[in-house]
């Protein structure tokens, strides 16, 4: 499952309504309402469909520090919650906080 920003979709079905003179599509009167009627159905569909719980995504990148031979791992310390821990590989997410580790940034960073 994922989320989607219905009010997007809603206006790129709005897009897709048939008006005269749109080249690309070449409708009877008696089409133009079918057709128009199924996107304002698909609309309707979309807005009231539930909406899901969603947590926002915290993103964040390792800081490799000290690299400690005795479990062949470095010092990694998550750039969100300043949690550090010793492994020999990446977690995708912090074990700590669960930021995303794809080195982006939040957007209000």
């Amino acid at each position: 499952m994922r989320a989607i920003d219905a009010d997007a979709l809603k206006r790129l079905l709005l897009e897709m309504k048939y008006t005269k003179g749109n080249p690309s599509l070449i409708l009877t009167k008696a089409g133009e309402e079918i057709y128009n009627s199924a996107i304002e159905m698909a609309i309707h569909m979309v807005m009231n469909a539930p909406a899901v719980n969603t947590a926002p995504v915290v993103h964040a990148r390792w800081i490799c520090g000290k690299y400690y031979n005795d479990v062949y791992g470095y010092e990694k310390t998550c750039t969100n919650c300043g949690k550090e821990y010793v492994v020999g590989f990446d977690y995708l997410f912090c074990p700590y906080c669960g930021a995303l580790m794809d080195g982006e940034e939040n957007e209000s960073d």
